[in-house]
C-alpha cells in the first residue's frame, strides 16, 4: 500500500508542480505591456474624441498584451510571431498600438504649436488643409487687414479694451483708441511672436480672442 502512495507521489507531484508554476508564468507577463502615456500631450485638444482615443488605445494596448499572456502563452512584445496561431493576438495588440501612438502624435504636435501661439481653431485648419504650419501662418499674414487704430472711437475698441485688460493690462475701457491702447496691443503682440505694431489686426484679434 505504502509503495503505490508513494508511486502516485512521485507520479502527480511533478504533474501538480507543473501546472503550479504554469498558473504562476500565467500570472506573471514578461512585461507590463504598460503603454506610457506622454507627457505634455494637450488636454485641452479641439477634438476630445482623439484624447479619447488615446487613452482607450493605450488601455487596449495593455489588456490585449496581458489576455493573450494569460490565456495562450503569447508574448505580443516579441519581435514577430512564432506561430501563425499567435497572429490574431499580435496584429490586435499592434492595432490598438498604432492608434494610440497616432493620436500621441496629433496631441503632441498640438501641445507644440500652441507653445508656438497658435490656437485650437488654428490647429483645427492645419489639419483640415494639410499645410504645415509655416504655410498657414503665410496665408494668414496674407488675408491679414487693420481693424483699428489710434484715433479710432467705436465698440470694436471697447471690446478690444477689456480683452486686454483681461490679459492683465490695466488701460481706460472707453472705447478710444489712444497712445496707451496702442502701447498694450504692441505688448501683446510681441508677447504673442507678432509684429508689434500697435494696430488691432485681423491677425491679432484672432489670438487675443482665444
Amino acid at each position: 500500500m505504502k509503495r503505490l502512495f508513494y508511486l502516485v507521489i512521485i507520479v502527480f507531484l511533478p504533474i501538480l508542480a507543473f501546472f503550479q508554476y504554469d498558473a504562476y508564468v500565467r500570472q506573471h507577463p514578461p512585461g507590463d505591456y504598460v503603454y506610457p502615456i506622454a507627457a505634455g500631450i494637450d488636454t485641452a485638444y479641439h477634438d476630445p474624441e482623439v484624447i479619447f482615443q488615446y487613452y482607450t488605445a493605450a488601455y487596449q494596448a495593455r489588456s490585449i498584451a496581458r489576455h493573450c499572456w494569460k490565456h495562450y502563452k503569447v508574448d505580443v512584445m516579441a519581435t514577430s510571431p512564432l506561430d501563425p496561431d499567435e497572429k490574431p493576438c499580435f496584429d490586435l495588440y499592434h492595432a490598438a498600438l498604432a492608434r494610440a501612438k497616432t493620436c500621441e502624435f496629433r496631441l503632441l504636435r498640438s501641445a507644440t504649436l500652441k507653445q508656438e501661439g497658435l490656437s485650437n481653431e488654428d490647429i483645427r485648419q492645419i489639419e483640415l488643409s494639410g499645410l504645415t504650419p509655416a504655410a498657414y501662418r503665410l496665408q494668414l499674414l496674407a488675408q491679414n487687414t487693420i481693424l483699428a487704430q489710434e484715433g479710432d472711437v467705436n465698440t470694436l475698441v471697447l471690446e478690444i479694451q477689456r480683452l486686454l485688460n483681461q490679459q492683465g493690462f490695466q488701460i481706460k475701457t472707453d472705447g478710444t483708441f489712444r497712445d496707451e491702447t496702442r502701447e498694450a496691443l504692441k505688448s501683446f503682440q510681441l508677447q504673442r511672436g507678432l509684429i508689434p505694431s500697435g494696430k488691432l489686426d485681423s491677425q491679432t484679434l484672432r489670438y487675443i480672442t482665444h
